[in-house]
This record gives C-alpha cells, structure tokens and sequence, in this order.
C-alpha cells in the first residue's frame, strides 16, 4: 500500500519555447498544473476549433447510429478506442477534408431534424382524427349554426350513462351522437341549443374531455387517407437521406481522429491559462511525483535550453495530489478505492488491506466453479482484445483474479453450475464431494459462521490499521486507548461468546477479560472531557459503540445469502432443463436453451451482486473504521480523448 511522494515545482521558460514546453508535459502526462492566479487579462484565447467539437460529436453520433453497429455488453462498460499514433491525428486534421464532409453531415442533420418534427406532428393529428374516422360529414361542417352549438369529446365509458341523463334532465333541446369507443372512453359529438348555459357545468361535473378537430374540406377518414400518404412520403425521403448518411460511415474514423486532434489542443489551451505570463516569461506551477521528477528535469534540459525547473514550498495549508502506487497485486484493487475516495494528506492507502478481504468475499459470493472459469476466460479475452483506459484494465484485471479465486472457493463448496454431485458417476462425483468442505445448502449455519466470522476479523483488523495509522503520527495515546482496548474487548467478547456456546473450561477466563475490557473502556473513552462526571458518562457511553460493531459484523452475512443464491438459481435452472427433455421433437433443444440462458443470466446477476455486496463490506463496514478519503485525484495535464487513445 503506497501513496507517490509528490513535489511542487515551477516550470520556467521563454514565451517563444511556451508551446513546445506544454507539448512535452502533455506527452508526459507528470504534471498536475495549478492555476498562476495572476491578475490582469490573461494570455489565454479560445481557439477556432473549440466551436467544432459539439459539432463533429454529433456527426460522429449520428453515423454511429446510421452504421447499425452494436455494441458487445462489455463495450457497454469499457468502450474500445483505438491505438493511434499524434502524428496520424495530426495528419488527418491537415490532409482529410473534414469541414466538407462536417457540413454535409450538419445539412443532413438539420433535414432529418425537420422530417422527424414534422412526423412527430402527423402522428399526432393521426391520433387525434382516428376515433372520428366513422363521421361521414365534412370536419369543417361541425360548427355552430345561429341556433345550434356542438361540442366534439370524450368520456369515460362508465360516465356516459350519466352524461345522457344530464343532458336530457338539464338541457331538453340536446342530441349526442356516440361515434366510437371502447371500454374505456367513449367519443360522441354533444349537439345543443345555442343560448343554453348550463353544459359547461355538466362536461366539467363528468369530466369531458373536448377535442379540436381540424376545418377541413375532407371527412375524418379522408383525412387520415392523407395523413399516412404525407406519413409515407415524409419516411420515404427519411430513409433516402438516411441511405445517404450511410455513404460517410466509411469517414467515421478520420472524424474522431480530427475529433481527438482539436481535443488535444483544447486540453493544451486549458493547461495554458493556468499557466502565468510575463512580458517575455511563461511559468506553469504544479505537482510532480518524486520518481518523475528527475526524468523530466533532464528531458526539458535537454529539449529546451530556454527553461528552467524549481520546486516551490507549498502554500500553509495546501497539500498535494493524490497518486496511488500499488504493487501489481494490488493494482486492481485501486478501483475499489477509488469508488470511495483518495486517501488524504496523513491517511492510509486502503487498497492493500482490502484486497485480500475484497477477493474472498467476492468468491465467496459467487461461489461456482463454471461460473468462476467463464468469467476469468471472458475477462482475459477483452483484456487482449480491447484497448482499455487505466479504470477500466483495473477493473477486468479484477474480473479476471475474481474469477480464479471463485474456482478454488467453487471447490471447497462444491458448486459446479448447481450439478448434483451425487449424480456424477465415479471416480469423477465421490472425488468432487470428497473435496467439499463446506455446504451452504445443507449446512448453511456454518457458512453463516464463518462468514460472521470473517467480518469480524476484518472489522478488527480495520481497528488495528487506525491503531498503526495513529502510531505513525505518534499518536501512540490515542492509538492504544481508542482503538488497542476495542481490539482487545471484542476479541474477548467475541472468545467468550464462541467458548460458552461450545462449553468450553476457559469461558470463564474471556469472561474476566472482557470485563476488564469494559472497565477499560469506561476509564479511558472520556479522558477528553473536563470534569470526572463528563468522563464517566462519556466512559459508559462509549460502549454503546459494541451495537455497531455487532452491526457491522452481522452484514457479513450477506456473503451466505448471496452464496445460497447463485447455487439455488443454478439447480433451478438444471431442473427446468431437465423437464424439457422430454419434450417430443424439441425437447433436447429447449433443454440446450434454457441451460445457456439460465446460466448466463445466472452468472450475469452473480457477479453484480458480488461486486457491489463485496464492494459495500469494504467502503461501509471496513472503511468506517480507519479511513475518510479526503484527497483529491492527481490529474497530470496529458492526452485526453473520446474515441481514441494515442499511444
């Protein structure tokens, strides 16, 4: 578990090599800049191709979508970006015609815009006149006379009885003429006399719905006739500009070189306004880790004679960056971290006391050898075949270690896709229930036991890191009474706990040593408090704090919930199949089907349960005990891309 030594440092050069400065530090990705917070205008001028990249991405949007192209499920979660060299971005944005093709696509857009508004618009007049198709009177006709009035509408089926006997009590000289419905609504057009006063009242008391019909020439039925002719043309030249798109699908990938081309200079152009500016000076401050630094030192010596690196003293009170730097082991364990927060200025790095605990319960969860295989192989496959940012190597490396660790605990809980292992014939199936050494079908009690178990431990050893942390500061007061004593009475609560049960001779003695462990805690917890009566209340209060340990321990039981799960839902889905086989004619076929299926969705919910219930044991249960994550994130001013990484 480590965290990188970071050095504050200044880089100093002529305003004639200021560009050639930042090209280095970008293509280096060693420095997190710092804005100069100099008064006076700035130096900084937007370029004229930062107007362009909302442009080219909704371009580039647009032909993804025409492609027909589909994402895998993993390319879902990992995206893949191709490998591409600066120099052929660079090349491309000089020698492609990107703003012809840009303003093709723009064009097209704006058309196809139109033509979806404009479908949008006669679906909605569709929707509207359908209900009245059977009107066989000109829509301009249904209007009031010098003595007559009409109202087109809706209501409730269940309503329309009431409507009729409103109507004929209220407003004797009244027709309704129902013109269709179903059994939820009913569409009528209300006839009635001109100066009568009170229908408003009744359409509102019954909740009528009016409708405008359109004044037009042609019956409702003819007029949806012309609606679907204009729905027919309008999709019509849709699909002819569509066709049309497709012909620049073959330039989607020079569009996203240009795209991370301009990318890159609207980074660059960000990292240059933090930088200061004299009249013939550029400075651009920052953090460096340590092991970074004199590799950048001799490069900018070398390239640049014109600059210059010093180191600054920090500001009181400003500290640096965060930089993980784990161990290979570790490394992919960082993502965990990461879910939570940095570890701040005098924190613990959590990622080495978590992984191996994270693994565990993450096989532990998932608990299957079949399952455990698939998902290293698939995991290994896309580290191969994709080319990853760094959280997303982190995380199929963490797929990949998950899953060999899930074969070894699949063993000893003998869960091969939820076969029966009494079904296997021998050497194979006696061998494999021989093997066994824990069952959390038949004997799930001892699986909650060790699983209560393992929390525990955790939970302690999370105490014993803020023990170490707090003698690291020289804290060693602190350390010992607030987190040695809780260590010591819960190791002699929980002792004597397990030995009464088990009727062991020596209960008796972790009986006294919790006692005195309580005592301990009562004396010591309010030592910070004024007076003697403080102390004391805060002393005895103190122990309320065993609840939440408890608390804590208890939701590592989730581990056998979720073990018993994914072993349950595995021998469901191999009885399914089994019934199927004997389906005439297809029978072996939909037994095939429902394995497949069943399996795979059963090792799709399987290890996102063991990823976040595994996840949660370390950032609630485990990282409340030692650890806030304060720090914020190193960001070296680098290459930063949308569809590309630039090797």
């Amino acid at each position: 578990m480590s965290i990188a030594d970071m050095e504050k440092i200044a880089v100093i050069g002529h305003i004639s090599v200021k560009d050639k400065i930042l090209s280095i530090l970008q293509k280096d990705r060693t420095l997190h800049p710092l804005d100069a917070q100099q008064e006076g205008p700035s130096e900084y001028k937007s370029g004229d191709f930062e107007p362009l990249l909302p442009e080219l991405e909704l371009a580039i949007s647009l032909l993804v979508k025409v492609s027909g192209k589909k994402k895998s499920f993993i390319e879902n979660f990992v995206p893949y970006k191709e490998p591409v060299e600066m120099s052929v971005l660079e090349k491309t944005s000089h020698d492609f015609d990107w703003r012809s093709v840009l303003s093709s696509i723009k064009s097209m857009e704006s058309e196809l815009s139109n033509l979806n508004n404009l479908l949008s618009t006669l679906k909605k007049e569709r929707d509207i006149l359908l209900p009245w198709a059977a009107l066989k009177v000109k829509l301009k006709d249904l209007s009031c006379t010098k003595k007559t009035c009409m109202v087109a509408g809706s209501v409730k089926t269940k309503k329309m009885q009431l409507l009729q006997e409103e109507l004929s009590s209220q407003i004797p000289a009244s027709a309704i003429e129902i013109i269709s419905g179903n059994p939820d609504k009913t569409h009528v057009i209300i006839f009635y006399a001109k100066d009568s006063a009170k229908i408003d009242d009744i359409l509102s008391k019954i909740n009528f719905e009016k409708v405008s019909l359109p004044l037009s020439e042609r019956t409702a039925s003819q007029e949806l006739a012309a609606i679907e002719t204009s729905l027919k043309e309008v999709e019509q030249e849709n699909g002819t500009i569509i066709s049309e798109l497709k012909k620049y699908v073959p330039h989607l990938s020079k569009l996203s070189y240009v795209y991370d081309y301009f990318f890159q200079k609207v980074v660059k152009k960000t990292a240059e306004r933090k930088a200061g500016v004299t009249g013939s000076t550029f400075f651009l401050s920052g953090w460096v880790p340590k092991y970074k630094l004199p590799g950048l030192s001799e490069e900018l010596k070398n390239e640049i004679p014109l600059c210059a690196i010093e180191r600054v003293l920090p500001e009181e009170g400003e500290d640096p960056p965060t930089l993980l730097k784990n161990a290979a082991v570790f490394y992919p364990f960082e993502a965990i971290t990461r879910i939570f927060g940095l570890p701040g200025k005098g924190e613990v790095d959590p990622t080495g006391p978590l992984s191996m605990f994270y693994l565990l319960f993450f096989a532990m969860c998932l608990s299957d050898v079949g399952y455990g295989l698939i998902l290293s192989i698939v995991s290994w496959y896309y580290l191969r075949k994709l080319t990853l940012s760094e959280g997303g190597k982190k995380l199929l490396i963490l797929l990949f270690v998950g899953g060999i660790a899930t074969i070894f605990v699949g063993v000893i809980s003998g869960s091969y896709f939820g076969i029966d292992l009494a079904r296997i014939p021998a050497p194979a199936g006696p061998f494999l229930i021989k093997m066994r050494l824990i069952d959390p079908i038949k004997n799930p009690l001892s699986v909650l036991g060790l699983s209560v178990g393992l929390g525990l431990l955790q939970i302690i050893y999370g105490i014993f890191v803020s023990m170490l942390s707090k003698i690291q500061k020289n804290q060693w007061v602190d350390g010992i009474l607030d987190d040695g004593l809780w260590i010591f009475f819960l190791l002699s609560l929980s002792g004597y706990a397990v030995s009464s049960a088990a009727a062991q001779s020596y209960s008796g003695v972790l009986s006294i040593m919790s006692m005195a462990g309580a005592t301990l805690l009562v004396l010591t917890q309010g030592r910070q408090e004024k007076n003697i009566f403080q102390k004391g209340i805060k002393g005895i209060l103190s122990l309320y704090r065993t609840t939440g340990f408890l608390g804590d321990t208890l939701s590592y039981s989730r581990l056998l919930a979720l073990m018993m799960t994914t072993s349950i839902i595995g021998m469901v889905v191999n009885i399914i199949a089994e019934l199927t086989g004997n389906v005439p004619y297809i029978g072996y076929l939909l037994m095939v089907a429902i394995l497949v299926v069943g399996h795979i969705f059963n090792l799709v919910i399987s290890v996102l349960g063991a990823f976040i219930h595994s996840a949660r044991l370390q950032l609630v249960e485990f990282f409340g005990k030692f650890y806030e994550g304060s720090g914020k994130e190193f960001k070296p001013f680098g290459y930063e891309t949308k569809y590309v990484v630039i090797k």
